[in-house]
């Protein structure tokens, strides 16, 4: 069985979930389950998925130079709700334009993507390869 944490991350609450004796940031809550089906769901917002994803990694020993969320969300997308219905995260490393590498952060429904936000990482590739292996744990990907 799941243990459920909160613990406040930057003027936000962030649960995790001890699953598998890892620590999996809890994106979904389910309010309500009733006859097979999800009555009440809600997702933390991106701005808090954003200060969880960075406060788990520094607390790590991770170092990193700024976790961004995507414009893609729209306006204020900090505030914007995190995606539901999704069936995949993905986590990859690419490289940047002109510095750095860049570790992206995709949700993926079968039909589109949803690109999260990323973490830029100057300390060189083998450094945004083992960010990115974390990321994939602590999201449950």
């Amino acid at each position: 069985m799941a243990e459920t944490t909160t613990e406040t991350v930057a003027e936000t609450q962030a649960e995790t979930e001890r699953f598998g004796g890892k620590d999996i940031l809890k994106i979904i809550t389910a309010d309500k389950y009733e006859n097979g089906v999800y009555k009440t769901l809600k997702t933390i917002t991106r701005g808090e998925f954003q200060r969880a994803v960075g406060k788990h990694l520094r607390a790590k020993g991770y170092v990193f130079d700024y976790v961004a969320l995507s414009s893609q969300a729209g306006f204020q997308p900090e505030l914007q709700p995190m995606p539901f219905g999704w069936h995949w995260i993905a986590v990859s490393v690419v490289t940047g334009n002109s510095e750095g590498y860049y570790v992206h952060i995709d949700f993926l429904d079968g039909k589109s993507r949803d690109f999260i936000g990323f973490i830029k990482v100057l300390d060189g590739q083998d450094a945004a390869f083992d960010i990115a292996a974390e990321v994939t744990r602590y999201l449950g990907a």
